[in-house]
């Protein structure tokens, strides 16, 4: 079998472009396209150099990691560490479903022709695969992140609450709004914000259908 690097090379850099911008898409980050072709190619370019020469080093998990985190910060060009982490654990995330979607049409569409050498896909697979592979994984990528990412949110931000009022309750859905930190001046208390008509079974109708007036002592 022949392998031409060209052609490796080039198929690094557009399969590394197109996981960093689903990457900057999942974690609606800004995308910019220069920083982003530069970081291809320097993912291209470690690809080229571990086929060609071999070297333990190229292969280690620490350089691996390293050079992961070089693209994600030139890509991206993400000071906050915490930030920097977030983003690199995305990358991950996007690279492995790409990753298994992607070889996943390949081998599906040809079989006997694949195989894996010092960590490339090689085969006489067309780019017409690649590129089904590619539109494959990027929509899973998109559609499975928002999916999760709606459900999560979803989750973690109702809650069932009770109130309570001189010994009655009413039982509601509340959102935690973790944006706001809105508190009762005197007391300090974080406040719950609900409709009025919520309360007509604890409290008086009158008051709750006048608290404008209350607050400005006019009833």
């Amino acid at each position: 079998m022949t392998v031409y690097i060209d052609i490796i090379f080039i198929e690094n850099i557009v399969i590394n472009y197109i996981i960093l911008y689903a990457t900057g898409i999942v974690s609606k980050s800004k995308i910019n396209p220069k920083r982003m072709i530069i970081s291809s190619l320097i993912g291209a370019v470690y690809s080229v150099i571990y086929y060609i020469l071999k070297i333990n080093i190229y292969s280690n998990m620490i350089v691996k990691l390293m050079l992961s985190i070089a693209m994600v910060y030139i890509a991206f060009e993400t000071k906050n560490f915490k930030v920097l982490a977030k983003k690199l654990v995305l990358f991950y995330l996007v690279s492995f479903v790409f990753a298994g979607a992607a070889l996943g049409i390949i081998y599906m569409v040809n079989t006997q022709n694949i195989t894996i050498q010092n960590g490339m896909i090689v085969g006489s697979y067309t780019l017409k695969t690649i590129l089904i592979g590619i539109v494959v994984a990027f929509i899973v990528i998109i559609i499975g992140f928002n999916f999760a990412k709606g459900k999560l949110s979803r989750k973690d931000l109702i809650y069932n609450i009770k109130i309570y009022i001189n010994g009655k309750n009413v039982k509601t859905k509340a959102m935690m709004d973790t944006g706001n930190f809105l508190k009762e001046p005197i007391t300090n208390i974080p406040v719950a914000v609900v409709e009025h008509t919520l309360l007509y079974e604890i409290m008086p109708k009158e008051i709750l259908n006048n608290i404008e007036k209350v607050l400005g002592g006019d009833f």
